[in-house]
């Protein structure tokens, strides 16, 4: 528990006020690094609600609506009707794997045992709807999730990444255990064989210390479980 409340207070302490993150700190020097990575944003904002959901506080959901809002401002239409994507700040590509961790961050956030305001609500699931939406249309016909979207040439990666395929399957699946999305079905059971076959019994044949199992092996693991 002691752990817990350090590791919620260190992500919310490096919140910015626009809603986002710093990024890194060199300990040794006591400088901090101005950098950035948009899934690694996502990735903090999905751990501050993974908190939310284990023991809801006030100053946790400050910081979790802010985080949220921030990915709201940069929402946009999606390729195709009913899908919504990501235009993150600088960067003239999306990655699955941020749309993946919002969309978890979202549903944590759905799941917790806490009151919610109606319309609050209601926007949730709207722009969740849209995200996992946009995580279908980015499925490629081997089953796998497309590692990012081109904005500017409407066209998404014909690759796939280990790391963004498990956040994408963690999110499709905890949406249809978690949250009855029964409509995720077919998109999960192709993914999820897909994906099975290629970061073991595949990437085992070619290196039995692969680093596309290291990459896909806890999320699949945690998707499996759902």
């Amino acid at each position: 528990e002691a752990s817990y409340d350090l590791g919620q207070d260190f992500l919310i302490n490096w919140q910015l006020e626009g809603g986002n993150f710093r990024y890194m700190y060199d300990w040794l020097t006591g400088t901090w690094v101005e950098d950035d990575h948009q899934v690694r944003q996502a990735g903090s904002l999905w751990g501050i609600s993974t908190c939310y959901r284990y023991k809801p506080s006030d100053t946790t959901k400050v910081a979790l609506d802010k985080g949220l809002r921030f990915w709201f401002a940069n929402t946009i239409p999606g390729p195709t009707e009913g899908t919504l994507s990501l235009r993150y700040p600088g960067d003239p590509t999306i990655h699955s794997g941020s749309v993946a961790l919002v969309a978890l961050a979202i549903i944590e956030y759905l799941m917790t045992d806490a009151p919610m305001e109606e319309a609050w609500e209601t926007e949730l699931k709207s722009k969740l709807d849209g995200y996992l939406a946009f995580l279908q249309y980015l499925q490629l016909p081997d089953g796998h999730i497309a590692k990012d979207y081109h904005h500017q040439r409407a066209k998404r990666s014909k690759r796939s990444s280990p790391y963004y395929d498990g956040e994408s399957l963690l999110a499709l699946t905890k949406a249809g255990n978690q949250l009855g999305y029964d409509s995720l079905v077919p998109t999960i059971e192709k993914a999820a064989r897909a994906m099975a076959e290629r970061y073991t019994i595949e990437s085992w044949a070619k290196d039995r210390d692969s680093k596309d199992t290291k990459g896909f092996f806890q999320w699949g693991s945690m998707s499996f479980v759902e």
